[in-house]
This record gives C-alpha cells, structure tokens and sequence, in this order.
C-alpha cells in the first residue's frame, strides 16, 4: 500500500502527465495552450485538462474539446482551435484568413486580368482586387480596375485635332506618289495636295488619309476643307471610318469657280484611344482631286452617349441618300428611292428650297426644274435644302 505523501504527488502529477499525453499526440492545439496556459485572458486562472479529453475552464465546467474552436457569440477570443483547424470566426465566419476566390469581372473594364478577394483576418471577404494593373487610358474603360472609367482623364470637349500634309505627325498620309503641292491656302498655309499627271506614274490615281492621334475616347466631329476649281474632278469620294465598325461614304462633285473654299461636314463618328479611325479621299477614277486641311473636334467622351447630328450628318447617315455638297447649313443632293426632296431635307432638319432633275452619282438636270413639293412619281431627283 503506498504511503499518502507518494499518493499525493501522485494525484498532483496526474494532470500534467496527461496534459503531456495530450501534446504528444497533437491532441492540442498551439493556439489553445495560449489560451489555456497560465495567466491567459490577463486573469491568473488556468484551464487544465480533464481525463475525458475536455477542458476545464476556471470555473470547473467544460470549455469543449481542445481540437475545437469557439463556437460564434461564446464569447471566446477570436481563434481557431489548432494550426489551421476550425472555421475562422469574424463578423460572419465566411471564410479562412488568408483564403482568396475569383471576382466577377467589373463593368467596362480594360484588359487588367483577373479580380480576387482575399478573406482578413476577422474571417470576412474583402473588396475585390485586380492581380494585373494597368494604367489608365482615356477610352471610356476602367482599364485599372478600380470601379472608375477615365477617373485618372480629363474630358477635355472641344479639343481640336488638325491633320494636314504641311503639319509633320498629325496623321495625314498618301498612298501613290501621284499628289502634287499647290501653293495656295484657302484652308491653312502652305498650300494643298491635289492628283497630277505630272508626277508619280501620270496615272493621276490614289489615296489621302487622314487618321489623327486620339488620346481621348468618344465622339468627334470630322470635317474637311478643300478649294474648288475649274479643272477639279466631280465624282471625290470620301470615306469616314469610326471605331465602332462604321462606315460612311459620300460622293463630292470639287468642281466649282476658282476661289471657292469649301468645308464638309462628316458629322460624329466615335473615335477610340488608339483606334483607326479617319477619313479617306479614294481618288481612283483620275481625276484631279484636292486633299487639305481635315479637323477633328471632341464634343462627347461617353461611348453610349451620341450627340445629336448636325449639319448634313443626318443626310448622309441615309444610304438611300447622296450628299454632294455640304455647306454646314446648306445641302445639295439625290435621293435613290423615292422619298422626295422633303424628306430628304427634314433628314438635316432643313426644309427644300430647290429641286431639280437628278440622277444617282450627283448627277443634277439644272434644266429640268421641279417644286419641292412634287409628288411625280420620280425614283430620283436633286434636292437643295437650307436651314431657315
């Protein structure tokens, strides 16, 4: 029979030689002994273990087993029972600190890869992420993810952007070695380009474009300068490509008494940062045509939002209609399919104030006079219409 004092020391060591036992078989965890060991919570009462494999918190009742976190509204610490065991706790327990999931892709965003959150400390989702920022650009996108589009840009209406063969770097090229300088400026110094025989094959066939630098995404207004003359071809065509998949073709008749400047309204196209859009002057039939100053104006950035046409825009924008001269508040030309020269001027928002014989390719019959208001049964005819 042993002797008190050895039972005693016995029953004394019991606990710590189950509390090694516990350890020994991972039983318990690395964050339950700071929390159970001696001292812990700032009070001087530690929890010890009990043979059932439960701990006793100070008040002798069971405080659950040690491979298992506090359980919401316990009113615990913040921790999870062993290295990596539990649910992390936080506002609502959602997730693992540390834990991180993909994002839905954001509204209008560039091409900034992927968006993640990550789960804090406190076991919640936090905001999402991109993982590859770019830099902002002005196109009407959140290229850096951040929520915003063109946060970091300037809207700047009303910004101009000429491009010209005398102004080095402002988008203006050719595709033949057919084009001749003339130096006259009825549109900007030091002259304008025009188709000659006298140079390049003598072929008097090629291309002017026109295709500005954008920096600022949205909508600009294109129009082009040139000189009409005697010995101007009649049929110049021109064409606007935007950067939303559009295209607009317009036949212009250059010919016209010497001295005459005149400017075409191509209306709005929506132009991206970077993009290709621009005009061209297709010059393949040989004749003499003129290439001169063009200009591009920003009057909206939003993408979405058009701005109303102007001018001869609304015109031109039918492909049942030929626009063959623009004035900006004057329009001549030919409808195609026989709708009449009202409706052809209320395209513009314009009323008719002539209407002539015509034909398809801006062919006007100066000497078959019509009235405006004519129901003759004409598949096509010339109109001209002024803004009153």
């Amino acid at each position: 029979m042993p002797r008190s004092s050895d039972a005693a020391r016995s029953s004394a060591l019991e606990p710590a030689i189950l509390l090694l036992g516990l350890l020994a078989a991972g039983c318990l965890g690395e964050g339950n002994l700071e929390q159970q060991g001696p001292g812990a919570g700032g009070g001087g009462d530690a929890s010890v273990p009990v043979p059932d494999g439960s701990v006793a918190g100070p008040d002798g009742g069971s405080g659950g087993r040690p491979d298992q976190g506090h359980g919401p509204g316990d009113g615990e610490g913040e921790g999870s029972g062993g290295e990596g065991e539990g649910e992390a706790e936080g506002a609502a327990g959602e997730c693992q600190p540390g834990q991180e999931r993909g994002c839905p892709r954001a509204p209008g965003a560039g091409d900034c890869g992927p968006r993640i959150q990550r789960c804090g400390a406190d076991g919640s989702w936090g905001a999402c992420f991109a993982t590859d920022l770019r830099p902002e650009v002005c196109d009407g996108r959140d290229n850096d993810c951040n929520g915003t589009a063109d946060d970091l840009c300037e809207c700047r209406l009303g910004l101009r952007l000429r491009i010209d063969h005398d102004l080095p770097g402002s988008g203006y090229r050719e595709e033949s070695e057919n084009w001749a300088t003339w130096e006259t400026d009825p549109c900007g110094p030091p002259g304008y380009r025009y188709l000659s025989r006298t140079v390049g094959d003598g072929t008097r066939r090629g291309r002017a474009i026109w295709q500005p630098t954008i920096t600022v995404a949205g909508w600009y207004r294109v129009t082009s300068c040139f000189r009409a003359t005697g010995n101007r071809g009649r049929r110049a065509t021109y064409r606007v490509f935007d950067d939303q998949g559009g295209r607009v073709e317009r036949l212009v008749d250059q010919y016209g008494d010497p001295g005459r400047t005149v400017e075409l309204d191509f209306g709005r196209i929506f132009c991206a940062a970077g993009g290709g859009c621009r005009l061209v002057l297709v010059g393949d039939d040989g004749g003499s045509y003129v290439a001169d100053l063009t200009t591009f104006v920003l009057q909206a950035c939003s993408e979405q939002e058009q701005p109303p046409l102007q001018g001869c825009a609304g015109i031109a924008a039918n492909p049942a209609y030929e626009l063959c001269f623009d004035g900006g508040d004057v329009c001549h030309g030919v409808f195609t399919d026989g709708s009449g020269c009202a409706a052809f001027c209320a395209a513009a928002g314009m009323t008719c104030v002539a209407r002539f014989g015509g034909e398809p390719g801006c062919s006007k019959e100066p000497q078959n006079v019509l009235r405006c208001g004519d129901e003759n049964g004409h598949q096509s005819d010339w109109c001209e219409c002024a803004r009153r």
